[in-house]
C-alpha cells in the first residue's frame, strides 16, 4: 500500500471564454488518482473541512478508489483553490487561494499531522512534494522526516518530487535547506531539469549532471524527448517519443510520477517503469485538466513488464 502526502484542492480550469469548470485536483492527489487507476493499493492522506467543497472532494476520492480513513476532518475549515491558465502552446500558470486552507493547518500542526502519521504506519511505500514539503511548519517537517527514516530502516521505499512553486515559498534560505532534507530522505528522486536548477542555481547542465549523479538516492528525469536517470551514480538515458500535440501539461508530471511508482511497485525494471510513466503523461496532456476524463481511462494503454520481455 502506498501512502500519498500532500493537498487535494478545488481546480478551476479554463471553460470557454470567461468561464472556469470547476474540478478536485492537486499534484500529489494526480499522482495518487493515477496510481489507484492503475491498480495500485493507495491511501491518500490529507485534511478537509466540512463544508460542501470539501464533501465534493470525498465524493472524488470515492470514486477513484482512494480510501476515506485516510483524510482527517477539521469543522468549520475548508479545502484551497487554484485556478489554471494555459497559453497557446499548452503551458500552465497557476492562481492560489490556500494561504488558510484545512491541509495547510494540518500540516502545520504536530498534533493534527501526528494523527495523519499514525493512519499510515501500514503503509509500504510513500510518495510527496515540493508542494507539500512547502505546507509544512518547520516543526511538522521534523517529525515527518524522523517518521521517514523509521520507515526506511523497516525497508519501506519513499518517493520524493520536487514540484517547485515559487509563490508557495516566503525565504530562500528555506527553500534550500528543506529540500536538501527532503532528498536526503528519499530512496527514490523525481525532478524536473527546470526545478533543480531553479532551486539550487545551477547555470549548466554540468552542474545539475554532477549534483544528480552525487545523490544516494535514484533519481529520475525526464527531459527533452528522453529521460534520464541516475543508479549509484551512473548516468542513464532512455529515449522517449513526444507527441506534437498538447492540449494542456497541468497533470504531465503528476500522472508520470504516478506510472512510474505503480511500475516499481509492481517489481518492474527502471526503464520498463519509465515507459509505463510516459505513456500515462501522454495520454493526460491530451486533454484539459489534470485528470483524464472519465471516458478515457479505458483507453489507456500503459506498458506491462510481460510487453518487454
Amino acid at each position: 500500500m502506498i501512502g500519498v502526502f500532500g493537498e487535494v484542492m478545488i481546480e478551476l480550469q479554463p471553460y470557454g471564454e470567461g468561464m472556469f469548470k470547476r474540478g478536485v485536483a492537486g499534484d500529489t492527489f494526480n499522482t495518487a488518482v493515477m496510481l489507484s487507476r492503475l491498480g495500485t493499493n493507495v491511501r491518500y492522506f490529507s485534511a478537509l473541512g466540512d463544508d460542501g467543497f470539501s464533501e465534493s472532494i470525498r465524493v472524488a476520492c470515492r470514486h477513484h478508489g482512494l480510501a476515506q480513513c485516510s483524510m482527517i476532518s477539521i469543522p468549520g475549515e475548508s479545502p484551497g483553490m487554484y485556478a489554471i491558465e494555459n497559453d497557446n502552446h499548452g503551458e500552465r500558470t497557476f492562481t492560489y487561494w490556500r494561504s488558510n486552507s484545512a491541509a495547510k493547518q494540518c500540516f502545520t500542526s504536530v498534533k493534527l499531522f501526528t494523527s495523519l502519521m499514525e493512519k499510515a504506519e501500514n503503509c509500504t511505500a510513500f510518495y510527496w512534494s515540493g508542494i507539500t514539503l512547502s505546507l509544512m511548519s518547520e516543526e511538522v517537517l521534523h517529525c515527518w522526516l524522523a517518521f521517514l527514516a523509521r520507515q526506511r530502516a523497516k525497508g519501506k521505499l519513499v518517493f520524493f518530487d520536487t514540484n517547485y512553486r515559487a509563490n508557495l515559498w516566503r525565504r530562500r534560505d528555506d527553500v534550500v535547506n528543506a529540500y536538501q532534507q527532503a532528498i536526503a530522505k528519499a530512496d527514490y528522486f523525481l525532478p524536473s531539469d527546470e526545478d533543480l536548477k531553479t532551486i539550487f542555481k545551477f547555470s549548466n547542465t554540468a552542474m545539475l549532471e554532477q549534483f544528480c549523479a552525487a545523490l544516494p538516492c535514484i533519481t529520475l528525469m525526464s527531459a527533452k524527448r528522453k529521460a534520464c536517470y541516475w543508479v549509484k551514480g551512473e548516468f542513464n538515458t532512455l529515449p522517449l517519443d513526444f507527441s506534437d500535440t498538447m492540449v494542456d501539461a497541468t497533470g504531465a508530471g503528476d500522472a508520470f510520477s504516478g506510472g512510474f511508482i505503480s511500475g516499481i511497485s509492481q517489481n518492474m525494471s527502471i526503464e520498463q517503469a519509465i515507459k509505463r510513466a510516459h505513456a500515462c503523461a501522454s495520454k493526460v496532456v491530451q486533454f484539459k485538466g489534470a485528470i483524464l476524463p472519465e471516458s478515457q481511462w479505458d483507453k489507456l494503454s500503459i506498458p506491462s513488464a510481460a510487453n518487454d520481455a
